[in-house]
């Protein structure tokens, strides 16, 4: 049983700024001092006239009148600077850092170079808006610094005006005290740990507990710092108000909370995706019903093509934000949750806009959902054969399973059962395929369901509720809604067209929604994909002309409708085909495409235009067949003036950018290792001692490359690999290793895949295509020759088992050290062990252009067999 009624939370450090307090001082103050100047020659006081007037021997009334005035002003002086400096403090303004003392820590960094870095750290917290498509976080500054110059009088009477005036003018609202403290040297000989104590002061005399940061490098360290600072000042400040951090108003914020959502941008912005993913979830332990950072998760993951992890994702967060909507409760929820009323902290309103409206993109995109839940990548029953990624994979399709079958009960007929079934191994090919157009059709149904109902909810008939929903009307309009129908009606039309059955009338889910105009024409057409002329009547009917002008969500959304029509039909099972669409007709829908796109462009902020870069140039599967044609080259030309010509993109761009990404990171962990066992000495002292711990990091480390290998589709077996690789890099004294999606472009597809295949491979493809031909059918080779080298590598850990095709995993046998003095000298010549970690990193860097991928890998097996592992 709990202990308390109800949940209490430990309230903020910092007191409340109070500035209509001190306002209102001030008018007192100011009343009292007009009163005490003007009162006395309205009324008549004794003494004022007559013959009879007397003189106090004591005081005058003069005296006391100027002594009264001048106390009344400086009082009024002293509320205006303590109204200032409490307007600093709720709006975060005016942070002064004092330079780092130093308690004889023997720092190797100068007190002055670290205060500098604090400040830095300290100017770049930000917070963020969210916003309606994945990769577009718009961010705001949080933290001003402000350096303080002393008293600019000295001596004297100039001295003491100068402090009176500034009674007017406040000091900063916060002020920040660093010390180095000396460090601790880790017992096992690893890195030694660098301190910091922090202290935080809120003028006139509140501070709060000091706080000691310590971590292995200086630049981790003064990081945490400041975010503890922003943790600490954000709860009693303005932007607590935001949508993110609304339930912490007034309550004490975790400072990991904050540091992990700050690095988590940090991560993002970098394209360290595996790394920002992690950081998410270390914010979600210490806020767990934080819908807006779920949100954010689930963008991250519709960028790494984790589609149905990012369906679960938005309809959590949904679930969480139907507690004070008694009729989305009603409608969403299943038996699982119970419709709780309760009164909530925080503002749960944008997040269930955005989480309802993503949610029934990622279902539009039901070819990518159908092939992650239908088509497995093995296809053994056995639960210790199958990867991590599959083990997920099989987890949320129970999830979504048990959660859709009530919701959607009745809604689009047929064997709902069947179609969100668990797939079984061993089943035929013609079965997986035709479950996974099935279910890709009804995934579209849904889809458009949900698109009308979010009309219905969000932007009714009724003023009332119109003028209440408008705030949210910036983030997603109901032209940008309605424009949002006809893209799923088309991508409904073409999932029935990729399943056979074409000529399947258009139906309205939603009763209550009007039906988008003009899409009936296109819809009941017995030919995939409709015209020019038809798409461009049902696009322009839903954009109304307004006073203000058409949003960038508006037009963008236009841009994605006309794009499906590029797009094949079934981009999975035929691979990157061409769409079905005459050159003459490809050529217009992508320059209505394009059109579009300009227009979101010439109606947004060139700092807006700047965040959608990475959706809209690679990451949207809407545009993978448009980022291909001549008239995007020119839009991003035009729009993001790149320093070289606009490369032409292919169709399957994002699967390439990961598969790169993953052959990258094996590459730099051989490279770490191999730069390990050069640093080992030929003659070590303590030999016995250094080979056992030599031997354990050698058997780790292939432990750790195999299940890489076998995990490499699953984020968080990448992200404990480069965890490792960093405990790696500062035991051991160097940089640690940084791994990034690339950014595409041409030459660098070309030169990749010349490394992998060979320059007359490369060549043999230059002579059979050109255009976005020769740019698809590299970018696939590629694909292909990347995946077979990630198998070729999983096979050397694998042992022959005839009974199941996806044969066991075995553990990498490393040789044990010898226990002879002079064996164990030869087995400590660093030079072998270091060419073989040597040869796995070449055998994975496709920037070696004198060597293909397959001679690179016998070099390797060969370095197995010499060293005998």
């Amino acid at each position: 049983m709990a202990r308390k009624s109800r949940s209490v939370i430990e309230p903020a450090e910092l007191p409340e700024p109070h500035r209509i307090r001190w306002w209102l001082a001030l008018a007192i103050f100011l009343l009292a001092a007009a009163a005490l100047f003007t009162v006395p020659y309205v009324l008549s006081w004794p003494g004022r006239s007559g013959s009879g007037a007397t003189v106090s021997t004591t005081v005058t009334w003069t005296l006391v009148q100027a002594v009264s005035i001048t106390a009344l002003l400086v009082m009024s002086l002293y509320s205006i600077g303590r109204a200032r400096l409490e307007h600093d403090a709720f709006h975060a303004l005016r942070i002064s850092v004092e330079v780092f003392g130093d308690s004889g820590s023997g720092s190797d960094v100068p007190a002055h170079e670290l205060t500098a870095a604090f400040k830095r750290e300290l100017g770049n917290s930000r917070l963020y808006h969210p916003t309606a498509v994945p990769g577009s976080v718009s961010s705001y500054d949080f933290i001003t610094i402000v350096e303080t110059a002393g008293d600019g009088a000295s001596n004297g009477l100039w001295k003491v005006l100068a402090r009176l005036v500034r009674l007017g003018s406040p000091p900063c609202a916060y002020w920040v005290k660093g010390t180095v403290l000396p460090p601790e040297k880790a017992s096992n000989g690893g890195p030694k740990t660098y301190r910091l104590l922090i202290e935080l002061v809120r003028l006139p005399n509140f501070a709060a507990s000091p706080v000691i940061i310590e971590d292995t490098s200086w630049d981790r360290v003064l990081e945490r710092a400041a975010n503890s600072v922003a943790a600490l000042v954000m709860p009693r400040s303005a932007f607590c108000r935001s949508a993110h951090w609304s339930a912490w108003r007034g309550a004490r914020i975790p400072p990991e909370l904050f540091d992990a959502y700050q690095r988590a941008h940090n991560f993002r912005t970098e394209r360290r995706y595996d790394d920002a993913l992690n950081e998410y979830h270390r914010a979600l332990h210490h806020d767990p019903t934080n819908v807006y950072i779920r949100l954010e998760i689930g963008y991250l993951q519709e960028q790494l093509d984790l589609f149905l992890d990012a369906l679960v994702t938005y309809d959590d967060i949904i679930i969480i934000c139907s507690r004070s909507d008694r009729d989305l409760a009603n409608w969403w929820n299943t038996d699982d949750f119970a419709i709780e009323n309760s009164p909530r902290l925080g503002d749960f309103e944008t997040a269930k806009l955005l989480a309802r409206f993503r949610h029934a993109a990622v279902l539009g995109q039901g070819d990518w959902v159908a092939d992650q839940w239908w088509r497995r990548d093995e296809q053994c029953a056995h639960p210790s054969h199958r990867n991590r990624r599959e083990v997920q994979r099989a987890h949320l399709r129970r999830v979504i399973s048990r959660r859709f079958a009530p919701r959607y009960e009745g809604l689009l007929g047929g064997n709902q059962a069947n179609l969100l079934g668990i797939p079984q191994p061993g089943e035929a090919k013609e079965t997986v395929e035709a479950n996974a157009a099935g279910l890709r059709s009804y995934l579209c149904g849904l889809s458009q369901y949900e698109l009308e109902r979010l009309v219905y909810d969000y932007y009714p008939r009724s003023f009332v509720k119109r003028f209440r929903m408008r705030p949210l009307a910036d983030l997603i309009s109901k032209s940008s809604l309605r424009v949002a129908l006809v893209w799923i009606a088309l991508r409904r039309r073409m999932a029935l067209a990729s399943a056979g059955t074409p000529n399947v009338a258009l139906e309205y889910l939603f009763p209550k929604t009007r039906p988008a105009p003009k899409i009936q024409q296109f819809y009941a057409a017995t030919q995939w994909p409709p015209s020019s002329d038809a798409l461009k009547d049902a696009v322009g009917a839903t954009l109304r002309k307004r006073l203000n002008g058409s949003t960038w969500h508006e037009h963008y959304n236009a841009a994605c409708a006309y794009a499906v029509a590029l797009l094949p039909i079934d981009l999975f099972r035929n691979g990157a085909q061409k769409s079905p669409l005459a050159q003459k007709e490809l050529e217009n829908i992508s320059k209505l495409a394009v059109r579009e796109l300009y227009r979101a462009a010439a109606g947004s902020h060139t700092g807006f235009i700047a965040t959608v870069r990475n959706w809209a140039l690679s990451e949207d599967p809407d545009l993978a067949t448009l980022r291909g044609q001549p008239a995007f080259r020119n839009f991003e030309m035009v729009t993001y003036a790149p320093p070289r010509p606009a490369s032409l993109r292919p169709t399957r761009l994002h699967v390439w950018e990961q598969l790169v990404y993953m052959g990258q990171l094996i590459r730099v962990a051989a490279q770490c290792l191999s730069r390990v066992w050069e640093g080992v000495p030929s003659s070590p002292v303590k030999a016995e001692r250094l080979s056992r711990e030599l031997y354990a990091m050698e058997d780790e480390a292939w432990k750790e490359i195999q299940n890489l290998a076998v995990n490499r589709r699953d984020w968080l077996t990448r992200c404990e690999t480069i965890t490792k690789l960093r405990d790696l890099a500062r035991r051991h004294g160097f940089p640690e290793p940084v791994v990034r999606y690339p950014r595409y472009s041409e030459e660098l597809l070309y030169r990749m895949y010349e490394g992998l295949a060979g320059g007359a491979e490369l060549g043999g493809i230059r002579d059979s295509a050109e255009g976005i031909d020769l740019i698809n059918k590299v970018a696939q080779a590629h694909i292909d020759g990347c995946e077979g080298r990630m198998d070729g590598l999983v096979d050397l850990f694998r042992v022959a088992v005839v009974a199941c095709s996806s044969r066991p995993l075995r553990a990498p046998r490393i040789v044990r050290p010898p226990k002879e003095a002079q064996q164990l000298r030869e087995w400590f010549q660093s030079s072998s062990r270091a060419r073989l970690w040597e040869a796995l990193a070449n055998w994975f860097d496709d920037g070696i252009l004198d060597e293909p991928a397959t001679e690179r890998a016998e070099t390797f097996k060969k370095q197995l067999e010499q060293m005998g592992v």
